[in-house]
């Protein structure tokens, strides 16, 4: 996503709060603006690292980020950074992160109600990280090709390449070679990927409106 949806999506779960919506409806809202933004972190961190956006990108939509474990392995995979030994503020937001997303599971699953309260307290530190998220996340120091150590940043500047690290250095086979061995992913280019490309290309539209004849028998 790019950096102005994620901040139409910060926006939006201010407009749920002001608007007294319920906690559940709030905290989703919040958790999904955070995976955005998870998914942005690892862009700028693979551009400091000399990677491309463009590359990454690529590589991710055949791959995924569905976790903050899939994050970690991806971040530490392009850029040599782990989070579990990461410092500071940065370190107590991500320990945040990783506790809220058990109680993304409970909601999202429906294994078990969360109370409002509790609810709340998460929306508001989920909120506290975004907009702190250029001292907190952002203050984490990548190496660049270059041999010099350079914080991410705000990850949401809407021009990486001028404001974020060094000239990209490194390919998209690169990228999709360290992504595979540090997540412990199976190459994606093997017998399927004509499937998978084909898949991708398909405009959402398409799929979203072959799903509604399918389930609400239309005849468009």
């Amino acid at each position: 996503m790019k950096p102005s949806g994620i901040k139409a999506l910060i926006k939006e779960g201010d407009a749920l709060v002001s608007g007294g919506q319920s906690s559940t409806s709030i905290f989703i809202v919040r958790w999904m603006t955070w995976e955005a933004l998870r998914v942005r972190t690892l862009y700028v961190g693979g551009v400091r690292a000399g990677f491309g956006i463009v590359d990454i990108h690529d590589a991710l939509r055949l791959l995924h980020i569905s976790s903050n474990k899939d994050f970690s392995k991806a971040f530490k995979a392009l850029t040599a950074v782990d989070m579990d030994h990461i410092k500071g503020e940065a370190k107590r937001a991500w320990t945040g992160l990783c506790e809220m997303e058990k109680v993304r599971h409970q909601v999202v699953h429906g294994f078990r109600r969360v109370g409002d309260d509790y609810l709340d307290d998460c929306s508001r530190i989920l909120e506290g990280i975004f907009g702190g998220r250029a001292h907190l996340l952002g203050a984490i120091p990548v190496t660049g090709p270059d041999g010099i150590e350079r914080q991410i940043g705000d990850p949401l500047r809407t021009r990486p390449r001028d404001h974020v690290g060094p000239k990209k250095t490194h390919g998209y086979e690169e990228v999709l070679n360290r992504l595979v061995q540090g997540m412990g992913r199976k190459d994606p280019r093997g017998a399927n990927q004509k499937k998978q490309e084909a898949r991708l290309r398909l405009p959402r539209s398409t799929r979203i409106q072959s799903l509604k004849r399918r389930f609400q028998g239309t005849t468009e």
